[in-house]
């Protein structure tokens, strides 16, 4: 829960224990396995466990992590799957919303996820009975509908502020999305070291063989264009020339089918594997010889703080937003061009023959930690 705290502490304006702040609504689309759906989860459960009245509602009865959370009292659905057609869906939830926030007399809405943010502003930007905060962590790359672009600069002008996870995100959304500059935050995303320690000390399933002669490359994330999947399976078909090597991707999506035919189609199927989405990554990353960034773009890259709290090795492109200024601008690491699969093989081959040598990122894994995110709200 301490990848929250900084949020939390944000949000409520103060001290997190025993001070009471009104209701305040956390907003989702649904609860698929994805990491803004993780912080807003972690979030609420940080802040109901500190005695606060929060409550976290879903459009949708759908995802992995309905699972993972089942039948807390913080959570609130609006509809279950299949009920009406999307379109009657979203009409019969901003209706349920409005009356659900005003019953509730909640003080402020926090949303996130691009779409989630536009539907809050469409129920609450204009009356300003609520405060209207969202989240944006994702760049203007992932958004690639031309009207969903005209939405957000039209109503993101609504929010009373809007939290941003990186600099290259509020440098975006400065450009025409917002009216007054001084809403914009920037709040890089925290995480959990003690939680991500534990987890990593768990055993690896008994079918992943670790073998010292053939070394092991972690990549986590969703199978999205966006991750350069395609581009890092051509890079490990040129390093298995030089050498064996097995690259295990944890993390599913809509690409999944065309990285297996890309497999299939370069012969892979003993050096890449796709693990599909996995609850617990942190062993598979704490035995990797090398974790590997190979993202075209990103909003912020919380797994590569992760693999940092492990000390693992690391080889990342220099991707907008994200490991250029953690890795390079902070500890002079080069970064790997993006989209060139025969880079990526070298810089790979490159840090295999550097030996397997636990790296000391502290400097960057404090800057998320716990303390310095309420000291850094502090002192603002």
């Amino acid at each position: 829960m301490a990848c929250c705290f900084g949020l939390c502490w944000f949000i409520c304006g103060g001290s997190i224990v025993g001070r009471s702040v009104g209701k305040v609504v956390f907003l989702l689309p649904s609860m698929e396995h994805g990491g803004a759906e993780k912080v807003f989860c972690e979030l609420c459960q940080y802040l109901y466990d500190a005695g606060h009245d929060v409550q976290l509602i879903c459009l949708d009865k759908t995802g992995g992590l309905v699972d993972v959370y089942g039948q807390v009292p913080w959570i609130e659905y609006l509809s279950e799957p299949g009920a009406h057609a999307p379109i009657v869906s979203r009409v019969i939830q901003w209706w349920k919303l409005r009356r659900l926030v005003d019953r509730q007399k909640a003080k402020r809405v926090v949303s996130t996820i691009t779409g989630m943010n536009l539907f809050t502003l469409l129920c609450f930007g204009f009356d300003r009975k609520v405060e209207v905060w969202i989240r944006e962590a994702s760049s203007l790359e992932n958004t690639k509908s031309g009207l969903k672009r005209v939405m957000m600069r039209i109503l993101y002008r609504f929010a009373d502020k809007i939290i941003c996870t990186s600099d290259y995100v509020a440098h975006q959304l400065a450009d025409g999305y917002v009216n007054k500059p001084e809403k914009l935050e920037l709040m890089p995303n925290p995480v959990d070291v003690s939680r991500i320690v534990s987890l990593a000390q768990q055993p690896l399933p008994s079918d992943i063989n670790i073998e010292s002669t053939v070394p092991l490359l972690v990549a986590v994330g969703r199978l999205v264009p966006a991750k350069g999947y395609d581009v890092l399976i051509d890079a490990v078909r040129e390093l298995t020339k030089r050498r064996p090597v097995r690259l295990l991707i944890v993390g599913d999506g809509p690409q999944g089918n065309e990285l297996e035919d890309l497999i299939r189609q370069y012969e892979l199927s003993q050096s890449v594997i796709l693990m599909g989405y996995l609850q617990n990554p942190y062993p598979y990353i704490a035995n990797a010889r090398v974790f590997i960034l190979s993202s075209r773009w990103e909003g912020y890259v919380n797994v590569l703080i992760e693999a940092m709290v492990l000390q693992r090795p690391i080889v990342a492109t220099d991707c907008n937003s994200g490991p250029g200024k953690l890795l390079k601008d902070r500890m002079g690491m080069e970064l790997c061009p993006v989209g060139d699969a025969m880079a990526l093989a070298n810089f790979i081959q490159k840090e295999l023959e550097s030996g397997d040598v636990k790296k000391d990122y502290s400097s960057l894994v404090k800057l998320h930690d716990i303390e310095h995110i309420a000291r850094f709200y502090l002192e603002r």
